[in-house]
Formats: C-alpha cells, sequence, structure tokens
C-alpha cells in the first residue's frame, strides 16, 4: 500500500483545514501542528524500501496508494489518510486530463489508464496479436506487466534480455529499429506536452525517434514538471536511483546525489526533448497512468 507524502506546510495546513471543516468530533481543533507532529513514512513504489520522511527529498516524486482498495469501513477508519489520497487521485486525474489535451496538440495520440489492468487492456488494443514488438529499459514497463504482456506469446518479441551475449544484445537493438511498436517510459513529461528523455547507450531514444513504425511510451503522470529545466532537475534527482538500481560503479551511488561525472558507466548521456510528432502524427503513442510508476 503506497501513502502519498507530501510535508510541506500549505498542504498539511490545506489538510487541516478540511478536517476542522468536516470532522466536528474526534478531530475538532486539531490543525496543522498536530498534523506535521504525525509520524508518516512513505514507502517507495517500486521497492520495499521504507524511507523517514525527514530523510526525503521533499522535491522527490509522490507515492500514492490505490483508491480502489479502500472500502467504506476502510474510509471511516483512515479518515485523514483517505482525504489525502482522493486529492492526489483527483489532481492526477486532472492532470492527466490536461495533458493529455496539450499533448493532442503535438500530434501524440493518447490514452489515459487509471489501473494496471486498464494500462494493460488498453496497450492490448493498440497493439495488435501477431505485431512485432520491442522495448527500451524501463521500470515503468516491468513493474506494470506490460513485459510479461509482450512475452505472452501473441507477440514476435525481439526481447534483449534474453540476450547471452553483448553482440547478442546489440544485434537484437538493432532489430528494434524494424519492429511495429516499439514500447518505453519517458524520464519526465512537461505541462505543455513535451516529452523528456534521458539515456546511457541511446538506443532507447534513437528508437524513439526514428525506426520502429509505433512508438508507446507509457509514463505516470508522477513524472510532470513545469518544463524542459525543471524536467533535468528531476532527472539529477532519479538517476542516482537508476545507476544503483543497474549496480554501476558511478559516483552518485556513493553520494545519491548527480555530479556530472565523467565515469565511463554513466548513463547520463544523451538527453533528449521531443517537441511534437507532427512529421508523422500519431505514430508516437502516449499512454498516461494516474497511478504510479517508475522513477
Amino acid at each position: 500500500m503506497k501513502y502519498p507524502i507530501d510535508n510541506s506546510r500549505n498542504v498539511w495546513q490545506n489538510i487541516a483545514r478540511s478536517v476542522t471543516k468536516t470532522d466536528s468530533t474526534k478531530r475538532r481543533g486539531r490543525g496543522a501542528a498536530w498534523l506535521a507532529r504525525r509520524s508518516v513514512t512513505p514507502v517507495a513504489a517500486s521497492s520495499n524500501l521504507v524511507v523517514p520522511a525527514n530523510k526525503r527529498d521533499l522535491n522527490g516524486p509522490v507515492f500514492l496508494y490505490d483508491s480502489n482498495e479502500f472500502n467504506g469501513q476502510t474510509r471511516k477508519s483512515k479518515g485523514v489518510d483517505v482525504m489525502r489520497v482522493e486529492l492526489y487521485n483527483w489532481r492526477y486525474e486532472s492532470l492527466a486530463e490536461q495533458l493529455s489535451k496539450e499533448m493532442k496538440k503535438r500530434y501524440f495520440d493518447v490514452f489515459i489508464a487509471r489501473s494496471k489492468e486498464e494500462l494493460l487492456e488498453t496497450v492490448k488494443s493498440i497493439i495488435p496479436e501477431g505485431a512485432s514488438v520491442s522495448n527500451g529499459g524501463s521500470l515503468t514497463l516491468a513493474e506494470t506487466g506490460v513485459l510479461n504482456l509482450l512475452r505472452s506469446g501473441n507477440y514476435v518479441y525481439y526481447d534483449r534480455a534474453s540476450a547471452q551475449t553483448i553482440q547478442e544484445r546489440k544485434e537484437i537493438e538493432l532489430k528494434s529499429f524494424t519492429v511495429d511498436y516499439y514500447l518505453s517510459s519517458a524520464n519526465a513529461i512537461t505541462n505543455d506536452g513535451k516529452l523528456v528523455f534521458l539515456d546511457g547507450n541511446g538506443n532507447r531514444v534513437a528508437a524513439v525517434l526514428y525506426g520502429p513504425r509505433n512508438v508507446v511510451i507509457i509514463a505516470s503522470v508522477n513524472k510532470v514538471v513545469e518544463d524542459v529545466e525543471n524536467a533535468r532537475r528531476r532527472l539529477q534527482f532519479i538517476s542516482p536511483m537508476n545507476s544503483k538500481r543497474l549496480n554501476l560503479e558511478t559516483p552518485c551511488i556513493k553520494t545519491g546525489y548527480c555530479v556530472d561525472c565523467s565515469n565511463k558507466q554513466r548513463i547520463c548521456n544523451y538527453f533528449v526533448v521531443v517537441e511534437t510528432s507532427a512529421r508523422q502524427p500519431g505514430r508516437i503513442k502516449v499512454v498516461l497512468t494516474t497511478f504510479e510508476s517508475g522513477l
């Protein structure tokens, strides 16, 4: 169960006002100071790691749990926690709807998925059985079950994870340029609908830009940032975690933050912004999820 965490004073004050207005019994008179003293711990969406709230970077991503898990009894028992979930779910829903409009102006086909089940059904509706498919490295594809779907036997899947040697892996990556559908995630999306990527080897961004007949980008709206400059900041925040996930020996896995190194294993080599798909309308299809996935 993934809880939304934001310790900023304004958020706590707004929640406190809502609670004191709507709950005339149990929490009457308890304001932001009382709420702020509560011990809250975020649970990382992609692992079992528990991070104390006072150790967390407040500019990092927010963690949600699925409102579908809550019945009437749970709502009564959770009180303010459920309110916070509903507020974040409302925000993510609103953000996805608005972002969808902006991205369509940029000639992207856009879909919205509100659960993992809906995401998988959306991918099935986009990619016909028997189509050739491949993908770039993506935590999002793995944890949402999309990779398992590609490996289901219903598609001609060029799976680089099946490679036994570096050369075989490279051959599969080159074949990926010829597939019907190439799947990936984005590292960030701007408020006005631009897709932002940061790559180590470049095979992922190269396939997104040119080659495959269709590209399917699956990304949670927790990756949305104000503009390209803020996308760079977001990438600096998540890159050490990706380096750690890939077991690389880069300075950032020791410091926990980006130091703009010259290490040969660095994954921050190719920064790419996809402005539009105007030359090939609809080639890039974006599935926005209102639940969190990836980093």
